[in-house]
């Protein structure tokens, strides 16, 4: 019967296991010294191999010849475990063995002694998903269970188990696993499987799988299918991803500032039916490696070839970083509308062309990226000349006559943007509300503050006719008075027009009745 990859190389000792080092070396002085514990908790995100541990050690601790703390696969508890035959080793799912009635019947069988081996071992999988009375009714057993009971407890939510059982378990962090372990597994398993796998398709696999050799290992089995040489193209057309080379090629052309090429990739991605979530999403990703390509180059040089770490370093400096903070910035906030709107494609191509030019968007970070065009383009500091001696033929000007000091102006409040996190809160209530049609108006209308007063600045006479129905602006009111807790009006300006001249509260002083001052 077919096996599945990650079933079929899952490592039988614990040398084999990738990327784990500091946990297997922990485990095998354990084991060689003869101090098993009786509680063990493997915690890390899945496909990091906890239970592929679990089961190494749960082979080593029964094995009859034992090899340097790694069990020998060939006696008969070893083959027994490895081919389930044996009742001692137990395999527990929690999430569909989690009640109450499930741990009593696990106390009882704790008191039998095993029949076949030293060790009951007990692997409980996904522990976190037992529920709060189970794991009450679990304290005291593992607290202090029989001497010939192990037990290993696996979760990827380490949150959600209960300190109680924490503090009773030898806790060991299964960490992710770095790229290059992965694409050197991947061309192991290839080899073996006489799969004509290239470095550049097995590090772009090894990039998908996030840190989890399963998922790698699934996504090469995928590419199994293929016919021939596995290379990059190859494997981008099967999983849907874009071409590297082709992304690439398009940043650079976002940093240029050619509109036109970026959305003719994106045109031509779209006809190949590629995932637009997808492509966003390796666009992020290579945005973020050539921000980190100047800072700290190993964290990139660790996943990227020579080839494309070389063209990161060329987009981050036609870009600059405060460029690619907006660019990043506005990837993102991209990604979120084109979550909540029906045409993905018109929402990827607008981000997309606000991308490649930061003057179409107000918002602080592109106007960081501007003024950091500037200063790259500014030119040298003129140097002033001495002004010419005055000689006594040259009259000097009379001094202009002292005029009374003009009355003190109360100054208008300063306008300061809206803080993101009470915003997003005001939009997450008017979500919560129901009010969908007004976050739709919302999305590209960002208010700033003056005062008291959140100023819109809406150019589109239909917009700025629907915020001003009563309806509407009390929604918006509300929802921003229980983000930040103050009470506001509402002002609309032209775009044209400066906001602050706008909501100048000197416009009420001037239509007071004078004022006569007396000498």
């Amino acid at each position: 019967m077919y096996q599945a990859l990650y079933r079929k190389y899952r490592p039988l000792q614990f040398s084999d296991v990738v990327g784990q080092q500091a946990v297997t070396r922990t485990l095998v002085g354990q084991i060689t010294a003869g101090k098993v514990g009786h509680a063990y908790l493997f915690t890390g995100t899945r496909g990091t191999g906890k239970t592929t541990c679990a089961k190494i050690f749960a082979r080593a601790v029964n094995c009859e010849h034992p090899q340097n703390g790694n069990p020998c696969n060939e006696c008969a508890a070893c083959r027994g475990i490895l081919e389930g035959s044996v009742t001692d080793v137990f395999e527990i799912d929690a999430a569909s063995n989690n009640s109450v009635d499930n741990v009593r019947e696990l106390r009882e069988d704790v008191i039998y002694t095993p029949a076949l081996v030293k060790y009951k071992v007990y692997i409980i999988d996904e522990v976190h998903r037992m529920s709060g009375p189970a794991f009450d009714a679990l304290l005291k057993t593992i607290e202090e269970p029989p001497s010939h009971v192990i037990f290993i407890l696996a979760t990827t939510e380490l949150h959600k188990v209960p300190a109680t059982i924490l503090s009773r378990c030898q806790r060991f962090d299964f960490r992710r696993i770095d790229a290059p372990d992965i694409a050197d597994r991947l061309q192991y398993v290839a080899a073996c499987e006489n799969i004509d796998l290239t470095e550049e398709a097995a590090a772009m696999l090894a990039r998908m799988g996030q840190g989890s050799m399963r998922d790698a290992l699934s996504l090469l089995e995928r590419a199994t299918a293929l016919e021939g040489r596995v290379d990059a193209a190859a494997v981008g057309d099967l999983l849907g991803l874009c071409d590297p080379h082709g992304m690439l090629g398009a940043l650079k052309a976002m940093a240029a500032g050619d509109t036109a090429s970026v959305l003719r990739f994106l045109n031509d991605m779209w006809r190949a039916s590629k995932d637009i979530s997808r492509l966003l999403s390796e666009m992020a990703v290579l945005l973020r490696d050539a921000a980190l390509v100047d800072v700290a180059p190993d964290l990139v040089a660790a996943s990227r070839s020579a080839e494309e770490t070389a063209a990161l370093k060329d987009i981050m400096q036609t870009m600059g970083k405060g460029r690619l903070l907006y660019s990043l910035e506005t990837l993102q906030k991209g990604m979120r509308d084109i979550a909540l709107t029906a045409d993905s494609r018109v929402m990827t191509e607008i981000t997309l062309m606000r991308m490649c030019d930061p003057k179409l968007t107000t918002a602080p970070a592109s106007l960081v990226a501007r003024v950091e065009a500037l200063e790259k383009g500014a030119p040298p500091t003129l140097v002033q000349k001495e002004a010419p001696p005055v000689t006594e033929s040259v009259p000097l000007p009379e001094p202009p006559p002292i005029e009374p000091p003009a009355p003190k102006k109360t100054p208008a409040p300063a306008a300061t943007p809206v803080d993101q996190k009470n915003w997003q809160v005001a939009l997450d209530v008017l979500r919560q509300g129901g009010r969908q049609d007004v976050l739709a108006m919302l999305m590209e209308h960002t208010p700033t503050i003056e005062g008291d007063r959140l100023v819109f600045a809406v150019e589109s006479g239909f917009t700025r006719m629907r915020l001003e129905q009563e309806a509407v602006r009390n929604a918006i009111l509300d929802a921003m008075k229980k983000a930040d807790g103050k009470t506001y009006t509402m002002r609309f300006v032209d775009p044209g027009k400066p906001k602050m001249k706008a909501a100048d509260p000197m416009d009420d002083l001037l239509a007071m009745p004078d004022i006569t001052v007396e000498e």
